[in-house]
């Protein structure tokens, strides 16, 4: 396939992304032609009022359908398409995240990071293209070597433990969790040194496993990356090349962004030890979907007849992050038992039993969405423009709504780490000379466009 040719496949795949999102949200068939989409979008205006700055994309998504073959979403992306990806304008001002990039290795040197300059280098390069509707860009500031175990382990595990016996494991979360705190802690004491930039340390991790074959448990890498609201940093691996849709998320979670998901459709831990093989057993797959189903159908049922929400408004009990624009998520525990692979792109359907009398609801998996747990699924990924709205009040605003506290109940003052909150600095004859941020917020901008003294966005 030639250069032009995956071009338009892949420019194809986002238009028809777009519009099966948009069937999904009114309800429409799943193979829904390009006129029931106009017709759809010409009686519904989608607007979010609950933002700050009140949201209508209805021009995106004209630009979107126009873009779409007239068979619409019956219509295989791949088959004839000639499309482009609609030239979305990106949020103004603009603005260019310092990063800066942590090889970490325990104090003797050992346990350390494989990534390289280089490979940094790419991975911003593409994550800038993920958030440049968002308007960010993400330039590297510098790169180095970390010598310090408890800011390249997760938590640490005391000497003397009895390693040989299954269960209990040798520590409990309790312990687990009081240590990780403490790591972290390390790892923001030494981020704050360094104001205005996003530190991303390439650490390893802790992960106690149970060995079966030797039976003991082992200390080994650990196999997630993480950050939050609360967090001075972003935790990534050490595995090398990095994950670019994996940094874009827990950025995401870095700029105050939640999952998309919540915990309704899960299993226990006893439920998942019982009905563990969804990959490679029909028998657990069933068991498990069987619950999964009536859970999620429970909670629907709970929502509207309980909680006395609207019966079209069901699914919003998948609500994970609260805003408007994120499709229901029901997390990926549901897709991998019913069809053995999470990222499968059938939809799943329960029926409840309303005090108003039976209703279906169908949930599919958002594959486009970076925050939810399907990022690693192929096709094209996005931030709803609700995220977006989020990502740029956590950066123009010294402290984001208030909620992030500590447990005395005080205020933390997260964004003091970031360049458009922290100082600038320039030198003046050896000497560092701080220098406030030369941007607008768009308050501002709108401030100045009312008082007469320029232009708003």
């Amino acid at each position: 396939m030639s250069s032009e040719d995956l071009s338009n496949v892949r420019a194809s795949e986002a238009v028809h992304a777009r519009a099966a999102a948009f069937a999904r949200e009114l309800n429409l068939p799943a193979d829904a032609s390009r006129a029931q989409l106009m017709a759809a979008l010409a009686a519904s205006r989608i607007v979010a009022p609950s933002l700050r700055t009140a949201l209508d994309d209805t021009r995106d998504l004209e630009d979107v359908l126009i873009a779409l073959p007239s068979g619409g979403l019956k219509v295989p992306p791949k088959v004839g398409w000639r499309a482009t990806v609609p030239q979305i304008p990106s949020r103004k001002p603009r603005y260019h995240i310092r990063v800066r990039a942590v090889f970490c290795a325990d104090d003797d040197g050992t346990n350390g990071a494989t990534i390289t300059k280089n490979q940094v280098l790419e991975l911003l390069k593409v994550v800038s293209t993920l958030y440049f509707h968002a308007g960010l860009t993400f330039a590297l500031s510098a790169a180095m070597p970390l010598t310090n175990t408890m800011i390249n382990q997760d938590f640490t595990v005391p000497t003397g433990l009895d390693m040989t016996v299954e269960d209990p494991p040798p520590m409990t979360a309790a312990e687990t969790n009081v240590s990780f705190d403490k790591h972290n802690a390390e790892r923001t004491a030494w981020a704050r040194n360094y104001p205005g930039e996003l530190v991303i340390f390439f650490r390893r991790g802790t992960k106690l496993e149970w060995n079966k074959t030797a039976s003991v448990w082992e200390v080994r890498a650990a196999s997630f990356a993480f950050s939050g609201p609360e967090h001075e940093f972003v935790a990534m691996g050490q595995g090398s090349p990095p994950e670019v849709n994996l940094l874009a998320h827990e950025s995401g979670h870095y700029f105050h962004l939640n999952h998309t998901f919540n915990t309704l459709v899960t299993l226990t831990a006893a439920e998942s030890k019982q009905y563990p093989n969804w990959e490679t057993s029909a028998a657990d797959r069933a068991a498990g979907l069987k619950i999964l189903r009536e859970r999620l159908a429970e909670g629907i049922r709970t929502y509207i007849d309980d909680q006395n929400h609207p019966a079209d408004q069901g699914l919003e009990v998948l609500n994970g992050d609260g805003l408007i624009d994120t499709p229901p998520d029901p997390a990926p525990p549901i897709f991998r038992y019913g069809f053995a692979n999470q990222c499968d792109t059938h939809s799943i359907t329960v029926d409840v039993n309303l005090a108003s009398g039976p209703r279906s609801y169908t949930v599919v998996a958002p594959h486009d969405i970076i925050m939810s747990y399907f990022f690693r699924c192929a096709g094209l990924k996005r931030y709803s423009e609700s995220q977006i709205d989020v990502v740029r009040t956590s950066l123009e605003q010294a402290t984001f709504t208030g909620t992030v506290k500590t447990t005395g109940g005080a205020v933390l003052p997260i964004l003091s780490r970031h360049h458009l909150i922290a100082p600038k600095y320039k030198m003046d004859g050896g000497n560092q000379v701080a220098v406030p941020p030369k941007f607008l917020t768009r308050a501002a901008q709108r401030l100045r466009s009312l008082i007469g003294l320029g232009r708003g966005r």
